[in-house]
């Protein structure tokens, strides 16, 4: 390709003029620069946004010569932009590979792409590589690796690294709607309010900025004034997250009409949401519309992230001698409550091997019948012909109502004994739970102020705490009452003390699973927007040992309470 010639195709190129420049590239045939001619193709297909044409223009180059970055570099910015996050990724791997110097930029682009993908904490390792390697754009790194750790719960490594992305700039709006969010997510109301003022002082139009300001109205316990902004929000703009937001209020306070007639627009306009698909599910399952309810259950975030990739899942097929591994994807409650599953599974399979994790599996039997309960590091891939996650079985199995699944469950003869022991016969013995995870769903709606439990506490009886974590609001008022304090142990040391009380009283947490399973009376509370498991999915699977209270009003527990206290003295 002689020198004119380039020089044409680039000068078309820089003036718009797209088919005289692809004309002249189609007219060079010279080998040793066949690759970048490739790869000049593969920019004007991307100009005249006919993507598909430029990816292959960009592997052709590739094909001809591998240690041409250029087509790489390009091809990334195409999977970006279509959403290919797993050839993103490993095409950032190769470009590194292929790299002479460790650039800070390639390590950069491949955290941002595992960002993407929800590999937070790989994400974290190659951004601090970046860093390490003195990438240029610090602002913009350090907002990132704030936007990683906000999302693996870790505030404090957040707030931290917001605050050095804020240095480079006072005034960036990006970063201080970042910061407050932050301080929002961890229900710091002063600190929400004095960098809400401030970034309403950048921008007050921003639409992450209307989203954080509808979050500190609900913090301050206002939902139907933060519904009524986002409700406007949504008429000036159809943005994606403000109906999310929306959605999920409205089914706060269990407006389903107007969560479903929502949905249906969002959808339209958004078909390949996967956030407004899964909530669309779970009102599906809500309502007992199961047959759709399970299909768009399978959008659910808890299994976006594929794990045993090498295997194919199953979607119905004979499993007449067949190994099939199922593992969970979600909660110890859902772990405990979907189990049932595991036994309808077993009678048309040869074995199945359930994968839990480490903390979760003393509490089953090692074996029951065709059922293997084992850890993560003992999966043998070869070993299977299909993988399946526990909640997805619900849609094969969820007419069954079968109780034998309780005998999935382990206690041991001598913890048994032991927290026996430990338990003062004369009086009642009653398991309490009051809040679960700090960050967990539907939180902090489904726990309550444990100073709410100050008359309950005066009856005379022993109360004993079954939860590891204590909030922040909760602990002065925990370290003076008479709470006997048993939460830190594991799991299946609670399991075994929770045999041994008279009653357990439970928040909607796992610990109210474990009793049911393990046939204790056990008294749940639960919030005025129920997770959908608590509806028409309940009817078909109840614990016969639980009694529910229910929520009237939404975030108002006095009714629950009320009827609790009154219920307890009557047992006492």
């Amino acid at each position: 390709m002689t020198n004119k010639i380039f020089k044409d195709i680039i000068e078309n190129y820089q003036k718009g003029n797209f088919n005289e420049a692809l004309k002249l590239c189609n007219e060079t045939s010279e080998d040793k620069n066949l690759h970048t001619i490739y790869n000049i193709k593969g920019a004007i297909h991307v100009k005249q946004n006919e993507l598909i044409k430029a990816k292959s223009s960009f592997l052709k180059s590739i094909e001809i010569n591998k240690n041409f970055l250029d087509p790489y570099k390009n091809l990334y910015l195409i999977y970006i932009k279509t959403n290919d996050l797993k050839s993103a990724i490993n095409l950032s791997k190769k470009i590194i590979e292929i790299e002479t110097k460790k650039n800070p930029i390639s390590f950069f682009n491949l955290a941002y792409v595992y960002e993407l993908n929800n590999n937070l904490k790989i994400a974290i390792e190659h951004y601090l590589i970046s860093d390490k390697l003195n990438f240029k754009d610090k602002a913009n790194l350090y907002n990132n690796l704030g936007n990683c750790y906000l999302r693996l719960n870790k505030l404090d490594k957040s707030e931290q690294y917001f605050l050095k992305a804020l240095s480079f700039n006072k005034r960036d709006k990006i970063v201080i709607n970042n910061l407050l969010k932050c301080y929002l997510f961890s229900r710091n109301l002063n600190k929400s309010e004095t960098y809400y003022q401030i970034a309403k002082s950048i921008d007050d139009k921003y639409i992450e900025f209307k989203l954080n300001e509808a979050e500190l109205i609900l913090l301050n316990n206002n939902i139907y004034d933060a519904i009524h902004l986002l409700e406007n929000l949504l008429k000036e703009n159809m943005h994606n997250k403000t109906l999310h937001r929306l959605v999920t209020l409205y089914l706060r306070v269990n407006d389903n009409d107007k969560a479903n007639k929502l949905l249906t627009e969002g959808l339209k306009k958004f078909p390949k949401d996967l956030q407004l698909k899964s909530l669309h599910g779970l009102i599906l399952l809500k309502d007992g519309k199961f047959e759709d309810g399970w299909n768009y259950y399978e959008f659910r975030k808890s299994i976006s992230d594929e794990k045993y990739n090498d295997l194919k899942t199953w979607k119905g097929e004979d499993l007449k001698d067949k190994k099939i591994l199922v593992y969970s994807e979600q909660g110890i409650g859902d772990t405990i409550q979907f189990s049932f599953n595991l036994i309808e599974l077993s009678k048309i399979v040869e074995i199945v091997d359930f994968v839990v994790k480490e903390k979760v599996s003393p509490i089953f039997k090692k074996k029951y019948k065709n059922i293997n309960i084992i850890k993560d590091n003992e999966v043998k891939i070869d070993k299977y012909s299909f993988k399946i996650s526990l909640g997805s079985l619900n849609k094969f199995f969820y007419k069954k109502n079968n109780n034998d699944y309780f005998n999935l469950f382990y206690i041991d003869e001598e913890k048994l004994k032991k927290w026996k022991d430990k338990i003062n016969i004369n009086k009642k013995n009653i398991g309490l739970v009051w809040s679960g995870y700090f960050f967990g769903p539907k939180e902090p709606y489904r726990s309550i102020k444990l100073e709410s439990f100050n008359k309950i506490l005066n009856l005379d009886c022993n109360f004993y705490s079954l939860q590891r974590e204590i909030w922040d609001r909760d602990i002065e008022f925990f370290e003076n009452s008479k709470i006997i304090k048993y939460g830190n142990n594991d799991l299946d040391d609670i399991a075994s003390l929770i045999k041994n009380l008279d009653l357990v009283i439970s928040s909607d947490t796992s610990i109210l699973h474990l009793s049911s399973v393990h046939e204790k009376k056990t008294w749940g509370l639960i919030p005025f927007d129920a997770d959908w498991r608590w509806y028409e999915y309940y009817k078909i699977h109840p614990y016969q040992n639980l009694k529910i209270y229910k929520q009237k009003q939404f975030n108002n527990w006095d009714n629950v309470l009320l009827n609790l206290e009154k219920d307890l003295s009557n047992f006492l």
